[in-house]
């Protein structure tokens, strides 16, 4: 693998563990005593995707299915807002 190539996966790694960080922090904010935050699947990386896993009271939740339609709102607003202040980091949303 090339040193430019190692390089970008680096950064993008970085940026991606910020902005899984900072997501929890903004869901917590804006539904207090619940917590959010994006993990790569069980045996992946974080270069193979992310899931959303929201915390609701002490539940962790499976599914975003499982949450009401003003929280999975929340959840997106949290997503969107963080995207946009995070750079130029690149999302495909699989729904």
């Amino acid at each position: 693998m090339s040193v430019h190539v190692q390089h970008r996966l680096s950064n993008a790694t970085y940026v991606g563990l910020t902005f899984c960080s900072d997501f929890g922090g903004i869901f917590a904010e804006l539904l207090p005593g619940n917590f959010a935050k994006l993990q790569p699947p069980v045996g992946q990386d974080l270069m193979d995707g992310l899931e959303v896993k929201v915390q609701l009271g002490t539940v962790w939740k499976q599914s975003l299915t499982e949450l009401s339609g003003g929280q999975r709102y929340v959840e997106f607003l949290d997503f969107v807002y963080e995207k946009e202040t995070s750079g130029s980091m690149a999302f495909l949303l699989q729904i």
